[in-house]
């Protein structure tokens, strides 16, 4: 039946959902299924109306929203099945909806499947039907998914949608039980291979360990109050990556004070993708700092405690005199052997790791350009954005939007 699906959500179906073994299905405004790429044998219907039974937060928001074709829903189901949904009128004149799924994040255990189906009343035959399709559900990093609902919106409205934007709506009551073994020993692995990262200061980040931790670890956490238990998580990879980096030469004042730092971020995110954003800038910036601290060959202790010092009091404004005071030298003396070691000035060094930082902020906090400028202790937001496009080609906003 693939044939029915419009023109403007070919391009996403070919790109995203053949590539990716995902399913994409179109209903009318009373949910029909009016076509689908699932297997004609598979109750894709039933599933989706499983997953939104007791979502009635969607149906009230979806019959405000439909008109405007301004929302992207993510929602998780009783038996913890992921799905993308949004409606757009077409030229027919008819409002339709558009669902991509089901997907996990992780591998759900078949007897917390089982518990939940009897939760709902689901036995015999479409009982046995709905186990066997959850056990063909492919796995999809929560990163991905979000990502692919961005899509969908692109590919409906023509617009781009942030990713903070697309709702969650999770209905997974108590927490789902996970494959017990296979998450402990994969779980274990990826964190481990993060940790090994921070601790060599390996900037060749893994992205593929990162994401399937990441997703273990939200899958793991399904249920409710979603975000507040991803948070949690997120804060104890700080705590991970600190250690790790403290292993790998990082000293405990640097690693403590940027570990509370992302603590603050962690605290004031209110969504999913930015506690995930977060979470990975977390892991790359500790690999970093390590790194920086390991590529100092030819410096001495004496500027080795100077650029420390600039790092951890990176949000004040730099003053030569009470930094040199702080370490014991003159102003004259460290300006020379700074430039004489580093190879530029320190005011220089200082501008650009404050600019680094300022990207960090930009890309995984909420907060706005004064801000962002204040934090950094940048004497105006028009200085800051100055100095930003002077060093990246782009103003702060600029850079918000775009990313690297």
């Amino acid at each position: 039946m693939e044939q029915q699906f419009s023109e403007k959500i070919r391009p996403f179906y070919d790109m995203v959902c053949r590539s990716s073994g995902l399913t994409l299905t179109k209903f009318n405004e009373k949910f029909d299924m009016i076509c689908s790429s699932a297997d004609e044998r598979c109750p894709i219907r039933y599933l989706f109306l499983m997953a939104i039974t007791r979502t009635q937060e969607y149906a009230n928001a979806e019959s405000i929203r439909i008109e405007d074709n301004q929302t992207c829903y993510m929602m998780i189901g009783t038996t913890g099945m992921a799905w993308l949904s949004e409606s757009a009128r077409e030229p027919d004149g008819n409002v339709y909806n558009y669902v991509v799924g089901p997907v996990y994040f992780s591998h759900i255990s078949v007897g917390s499947i089982r518990t939940r189906l009897d939760q709902l009343g689901i036995s015999g035959q479409m009982r046995r039907i709905v186990i066997q399709e959850i056990q063909r559900t492919p796995i999809v990093p929560i990163d991905h998914f979000y990502e692919y609902g961005m899509m969908l919106h692109y590919a409906l409205t023509g617009t781009y949608i942030p990713v903070d934007d697309i709702v969650l709506i999770s209905d997974t009551g108590d927490e789902l039980e996970y494959d017990t073994e296979r998450h402990a020993t994969s779980s274990y692995v990826y964190e481990s291979r993060l940790q090994h990262f921070v601790e060599e200061g390996n900037i060749i980040f893994e992205d593929a360990s990162w994401r399937m931790c990441i997703s273990e670890q939200i899958a793991r956490l399904s249920g409710n109050n979603l975000v507040d238990k991803v948070r949690k998580a997120v804060e104890t990879d700080i705590v991970l990556a600190s250690r790790a980096a403290i292993r790998g030469g990082l000293s405990p004042e640097t690693s403590l004070t940027l570990a509370e730092d992302y603590q603050e971020r962690v605290s004031c995110a209110k969504t999913i993708p930015r506690l995930v954003a977060q979470d990975r800038e977390i892991w790359e910036t500790f690999a970093r700092k390590v790194h920086d601290v390991r590529s100092r060959i030819g410096i001495s202790p004496e500027i080795s405690k100077c650029i420390d010092y600039m790092e951890l009091h990176i949000g004040e404004k730099l003053d030569l005199q009470r930094l040199a005071s702080a370490l014991g030298y003159s102003d004259y003396y460290l300006s020379r052997k700074f430039r004489a070691e580093v190879g530029q000035s320190i005011r220089d060094y200082a501008i650009e790791r404050k600019v680094e930082a300022a990207k960090n902020y930009l890309r995984s906090t909420s907060l706005n350009i004064n801000e962002v400028a204040e934090r950094l202790g940048f004497v105006s937001p028009s200085y800051f954005g100055s100095v930003f496009r002077r060093h990246t080609g782009l103003s702060p906003s600029e850079y918000r939007k775009n990313g690297d």
